[in-house]
């Protein structure tokens, strides 16, 4: 027998590093388990707060109400009272012009009155609508442009009748196009 050599004892080291990878498996075995019941689970979904009714959506402003609108401002304004004729006869006939621009799709600020004339509608023309439309026009282009100066009344009345071809304009922007007036 061989004295030097002894048997093995064993250490209690590898016992102990045995238990704890054996814990380590046994915990990693419980997260994994633990997170696929997560996932299998079935998500609660969120409560959806209720939306919010839709705010009215505003309607465009009827184009005959504003420039009805604007010619009532000019009356408050009384340009021609003030000595300022030119300027309320063009206000009077821009508030026109914008009626036909945003009604009837016209680009009637950029237009003569002859252009104007001719680039309407055949019905915004009959029964009447071209003598009318000639009158509050033709008036506007002599103040314009011959530098006719009109007293207050007649300039009130120039207001009066701009108004009364507003209003037939909109009669008639409701008549089909079948019957065509020559022009």
């Amino acid at each position: 027998t061989l004295r030097d050599i002894r048997e093995v004892e064993p250490s209690g080291l590898p016992r102990v590093l045995v238990v704890a990878i054996a814990a380590g498996a046994l915990l990693l075995a419980l997260l994994v388990r633990r997170r696929r019941r997560a996932a299998l689970a079935p998500v609660a979904a969120p409560t959806a707060e209720p939306e919010p009714e839709p705010e009215a959506v505003p309607l465009p402003p009827d184009p005959y109400e504003v420039a009805l609108a604007r010619l009532q401002e000019i009356e408050r304004e009384a340009w021609s009272t003030r000595g300022e004729v030119d300027r309320h006869y063009d206000l009077v006939t821009d508030a026109l012009r914008g009626y036909l621009e945003e009604a009837e799709g016209i680009p009637a600020r950029e237009r003569t009155t002859m252009e104007l004339r001719w680039s309407l509608p055949p019905r915004l023309l009959e029964a009447g609508l071209r003598r009318h439309y000639g009158a509050v026009f033709d008036e506007a282009d002599l103040v314009k442009f011959a530098r006719r100066r009109p007293a207050d009344a007649d300039a009130a009345t120039f207001l009066d009748d701009a108004r009364d071809l507003l209003g037939r304009w909109r009669e008639a922007k409701g008549r089909p196009e079948a019957a065509n007036a020559v022009r």
